[in-house]
């Protein structure tokens, strides 16, 4: 395990100490040498990859807003509604906070975050040149915490749970994208950290 030649510096979220980057083979973990925390772990993703998985979930967030989640047949009617009809119905139905939170969390903030790491992938030498690719990540992160498709996920299958024994469900194609979207976006909480991006634009 070699040290990168970067300046810049890990700050473990645990003790907040400064410790020095290093290179890492896939699989292998640097530690913070105080407390123990994980810092980091080596990846085999290249940079390209990591841009073809980010734009791999930039179709995933399309699908899952413009096909039906689940149609639902009772009484010889059949319904089916999709991510945006179910804020939509919310707003409504009396519930405009609960829709607007809907709208953030499984569809703005992903969608964003998304864009911001297809941007910050594609353009990384000239926005580390400029000087904001260190409040590209801060930015990331925040947009991580408002990011829920993966409850977004949880919700829908409790809820298709319950509905199964009233009404015949067919899962539609944007659940299906919501599923294959959640390893996606964890990858790219992985991939899109300041040692990796960092490293990256002083390699290219």
């Amino acid at each position: 395990m070699d040290r990168a030649p970067s300046t810049a510096r890990l700050v473990c979220p645990q003790c907040d100490l400064l410790a020095l980057p290093a290179s890492l083979r896939a699989n292998e973990v640097s530690r913070c040498p105080r407390c123990g925390v994980e810092l980091d772990r080596g990846t085999y993703a290249s940079r390209e990859a990591a841009l073809a998985i980010a734009a791999a979930a930039a179709q995933l967030w399309i699908l899952m807003n413009v096909f039906p989640l689940v149609e639902l047949s009772l009484a010889g009617t059949q319904r089916q509604t999709t991510l945006s009809g179910a804020v939509v119905a919310l707003a409504t139905h009396g519930m405009p906070a609960l829709a607007a939170l809907v709208f953030l969390t499984a569809v703005a903030a992903p969608g964003a975050e998304i864009a911001l790491a297809l941007y910050a992938l594609a353009r990384l030498e000239s926005v580390a040149q400029s000087g904001a690719l260190g409040r590209m990540i801060r930015w990331f992160r925040t947009l991580r915490r408002w990011s829920m498709v993966d409850v977004f996920m949880l919700g829908s299958l409790v809820s298709i749970v319950k509905l199964a024994h009233l009404a015949d469900l067919v899962v539609g194609p944007a659940l299906w994208a919501c599923a294959a979207l959640l390893p996606v976006l964890a990858f790219l909480g992985l991939y899109v950290r300041p040692q990796k991006l960092f490293a990256g634009s002083h390699g290219a």
